[in-house]
């Protein structure tokens, strides 16, 4: 009899020990199975990060590649459709005030990369970096020369007239070559140029402002010659001209304002091939008009002339490719001119207030210049710089 419950009890111990042997097999399996599926879902997480790596990359290279061709030419907007680029490809498109006024100069580069089956949608906001041409009260491309008390001081229109806002710093000049100065001349700001030790001093010549040597030189070609030839073109000096005892050529394109002659202009583009005023001879703009010139040739100022006196400088914009510009005695110039090859001579109490680029620059005898500060913020097309002013992942 105890044999036999010893039999059963052997029996239902067995019995036990299948039954989780089989538990333990099915939890392993489960365990397996949970694994496997964990690392399948590793393996396919792992593999759509890389997809979106991939085509995240290549939406940014569509925004570097728009960013470059707006560094060659700011007006471009034509963007790309499926650029093939590593397997994928983006598309880029360029929105601007165009199709959004409120965005200004701000341009908005949407790129959208794509590989396999993954998408990725950047936007990068930019602004190309404006030129200001007139930063300087002169600036040369082969050197300033200021002697006999010349001098150079500061004011701004905006704010009033000269004997108002005049500081004597902020007159600030620039060179990419060498500054001189003698014989109590005072530069009423700054003096900074490119060649290294480039700025010498004469007897009691001063710089009120910091010196600089060794500056990145200025690119001073910013007007191109089809830009002469549009101006050409939609010149208005026939009909924008107004006044007495004043020439002009409507064949040659020469303006000649004889000695106590005086000549308005009206709002506009204008061209000449030459500009001549002589004795006490005067040439206005009129009341709210701003007038852009276009000068080939020379631009002389005889003993008391004067262009736009006591103007805003702003309103009267001269570019020349011509080869001189001369002030004679107490002759006066609101304006800013801009003439990279263009060699600058003023003298004997001559007065200008404005700005001036120049090829070459000598002032000497009394001759001063007041700069206005207005025309700091006049920009004339970009640097070439984009600026980036937001980023993000849509």
């Amino acid at each position: 009899m105890e044999q036999s419950r010893f039999k059963i009890s052997t029996i239902n111990q067995k019995g036990s020990a299948i039954l989780i042997v089989i538990a333990l097999i099915g939890m392993l399996t489960g365990v397996g199975i949970m694994s496997v599926d964990r690392a399948t879902t590793d393996i396919d997480l792992a593999f759509n990060q890389l997809q979106g790596d991939r085509a995240f990359y290549i939406a940014e290279a569509g925004l570097q590649r728009a960013i470059a061709e707006l560094r060659k030419d700011d007006s471009w907007r034509v963007g790309y459709y499926r650029q093939v680029l590593d397997d994928g490809y983006y598309t880029t498109s360029i929105i601007d005030s165009t199709i959004n006024p409120a965005l200004g100069d701000t341009l908005v580069i949407q790129s959208l990369g794509y590989f396999t089956k993954a998408e990725v949608n950047l936007e990068m906001w930019v602004t190309p970096e404006q030129l200001n041409p007139f930063a300087y009260a002169l600036f040369s491309e082969s050197g300033i020369a200021m002697r006999q008390s010349a001098c150079t001081d500061s004011y701004n229109s905006d704010s009033g007239s000269y004997a108002v806002t005049v500081v004597a710093l902020l007159g600030n000049i620039g060179t990419n070559a060498t500054v001189t100065l003698s014989q109590d001349a005072t530069v009423g700001g700054d003096a900074i140029v490119a060649v290294p030790g480039g700025i010498s001093f004469g007897q009691s010549a001063q710089v009120l402002g910091d010196t600089i040597t060794g500056a990145d030189s200025l690119d001073l070609n910013i007007i191109s010659d089809s830009e002469y030839v549009w101006a050409q073109t939609v010149s208005i000096a026939s009909a924008g001209l107004s006044g007495t005892n004043y020439t002009y050529n409507s064949i040659n394109n020469t303006l000649n304002v004889k000695g106590n002659g005086n000549v308005l202009l009206a709002d506009g583009i204008y061209f000449f091939t030459q500009i001549d005023l002589k004795q006490n001879g005067q040439l206005n703009i009129a009341p709210g008009a701003t007038v852009t010139i276009y000068l080939t040739g020379n631009l002389s100022l005889f003993q008391d002339a004067s262009m736009n006196s006591g103007g805003a400088p702003s309103s009267l914009i001269i570019f020349s490719r011509g080869a001189k510009f001369s002030m004679f005695q107490d002759s006066q110039f609101y304006g800013a001119f801009y003439g990279p090859n263009v060699v600058f001579k003023g003298r004997q109490d001559m007065g200008m207030y404005g700005s001036i680029v120049a090829g070459n620059i000598t002032m000497f005898q009394d001759a001063c210049f007041h700069y206005d500060r207005n025309l700091g913020s006049y920009t004339k097309g970009t640097t070439g710089k984009i600026n980036v002013i937001a980023w993000r992942l849509q």
